[in-house]
């Protein structure tokens, strides 16, 4: 099983009109990690997620809102988002934003298949 995640390598979960969420890993780990890059300025929502998640900001900028609350976060902060929080992003800054977000495995989403299913079906967090 692979130890490293090269860019290039990585299987996209989504692969959209202005932003995209790569894998770092496949298959059944403990612990996830998404590489989303989004560089249009449209807000995206993502489904309330049955784990708890980490954000981190690797470059650009960013509006996160959870809950109806509004976080301005640039290079270098950080987010944390409970468990079933719905939770949406928009990119503020001129250049693409890219972030790094990590969750905790639970049953039905340790794979990017089933993580996959989880972000197209509302009804499965």
């Amino acid at each position: 099983r692979e130890i490293v995640s090269h860019p290039g390598q990585r299987a996209f979960l989504f692969n959209e009109p202005g932003y995209t969420y790569e894998a770092a890993f496949e298959g059944s780990r403990s612990i996830n990690c998404i590489i989303m890059t989004v560089w249009d300025q449209e807000n995206h929502t993502s489904t309330a997620h049955v784990a708890d998640e980490i954000g981190y900001v690797v470059q650009g900028a960013m509006i996160v809102t959870v809950n109806g609350v509004e976080y301005a976060m640039a290079a270098g902060d950080f987010i944390y988002v409970e468990a079933n929080q719905n939770h949406s992003y928009r990119k503020t800054s001129a250049e693409d934003c890219i972030s790094v977000w990590s969750y905790a495995v639970s049953p039905g989403h340790d794979t990017v298949e089933q993580y996959k299913k989880c972000l197209n079906d509302p009804n499965t967090g």
